[in-house]
């Protein structure tokens, strides 16, 4: 199944009306989950990803941002990071600074000036509270509940 398919009409306008400016990659992910959260499926965390690249890019790209597929692996290797922050005391946290920095580098051209942003990211989602990826913030309205729900039972 394609992402595409996951995501209704007036699911995607939602993301049309988010507005990242002022933002960091790793802010703009967690301000957008504060508000919605992507149904448990791959697909669907897929699209999430690139619904939310696509409006990050175009609203606060400049230099290595400006690339859709630079934010799309920033904001994976955000949530994995946020995971694997999360899952200790049960499991120590492996993933230093630097291994973390150098597998996105791997994976898409970094350039010096942004290695400084992301040693703050990964300090950032160090210090963040877990987010839950199966329930609603509870500030949501019944109305974008039922049109954000992504069909959860809640």
């Amino acid at each position: 199944e394609r992402w595409e398919s996951v995501f209704a009409d007036d699911e995607t306008d939602f993301f049309d009306d988010l507005d990242f400016r002022g933002l960091n990659v790793d802010e703009a992910i967690f301000y957008l989950l504060s508000e919605f959260r992507p149904p448990p499926s791959r697909p669907a965390f897929e699209g999430f990803l690139t619904l939310l690249s696509n409006r990050y890019s175009a609203q606060c790209g400049d230099g290595a941002l400006a690339d859709e597929e630079t934010v799309y692996v920033l904001a994976h290797s955000v949530m994995l990071l946020s995971a694997a922050a999360h899952a200790a005391p049960r499991v120590p946290l492996t993933l230093t600074k630097e291994v973390w920095i150098d597998s996105i580098a791997q994976t898409v051209s970094v350039p010096p000036e942004l290695y400084a942003v992301l040693e703050g990211m990964y300090d950032r989602v160090l210090r963040r509270p877990p987010v839950s990826l199966l329930r609603l913030p509870s500030a949501l309205s019944q109305q974008r509940r039922r049109s954000c729900c992504w069909r959860l039972c809640l």
